[in-house]
């Protein structure tokens, strides 16, 4: 994919990858948001039965993981991975908004734009650290080490807003905390787009 990067400098490349580290931490933060509470929700909020909630869940869960095989070949052949990574926080971002309107005609559809969007958004957001980071493995390796961290801090955030929100506001509270931290993420990479061109569509 082209690289909109100019290798030589090194400050740039810096704070391209603080500006993905955050982008990443966010969309961790919406993920894990809903994930604990998920099978939950189904049966309360949609009047699932268990067996039914928990094979959703399940399917979900596989299906997001899966579809970064199809979404990572549409990346390589057709789109670079910058904007693969854009489309796909902007397809989670409509997926839990989706959620936040609190219509059940939505779920299924709702869950569809998530799981293609993580497609998109799991092999993008990887190519992007490795290709910002430069070809020093130590740098690499920092690189990485840097979205580590960004991902367990917003994994360890999300629930605990999500459970705060969920006892003060209901199902649809934690639909929007989710949709909040998915939208900071994507707004995260937009204003990258603006202001370092980091984001090249």
């Amino acid at each position: 994919s082209h690289n909109p990067f100019p290798t030589s400098s090194r400050p740039y490349r810096r704070r391209s990858l603080y500006l993905l580290a955050l982008a990443q931490a966010w969309e961790r933060f919406a993920f894990l948001s809903l994930l604990p509470l998920f099978v939950l929700c189904l049966e309360q909020h949609h009047g699932m039965t268990a067996p039914a909630a928990v094979l959703t869940f399940g399917v979900f869960q596989a299906a997001s993981y899966l579809s970064a095989l199809p979404a990572g070949v549409v990346a390589d052949r057709a789109l670079s991975h910058a904007t693969t990574t854009l489309l796909g926080c902007t397809l989670l971002t409509l997926g839990y908004g989706a959620l936040a309107l609190n219509l059940p005609t939505l779920l299924w559809p709702a869950l569809g734009l998530m799981v293609c969007g993580h497609g998109f958004f799991k092999p993008g957001i990887n190519a992007l650290v490795s290709s910002r980071s430069g070809n020093d493995h130590s740098q690499r390796e920092h690189a990485f080490l840097m979205l580590h961290v960004a991902i367990n801090v917003g994994a360890m955030i999300g629930p605990l807003c999500a459970e705060w929100a969920r006892a003060r506001a209901g199902w649809v509270g934690v639909f929007y905390v989710a949709t909040g931290g998915m939208l900071s993420s994507t707004l995260l990479l937009a204003v990258a787009a603006w202001r370092l061109s980091l984001i090249h569509i």
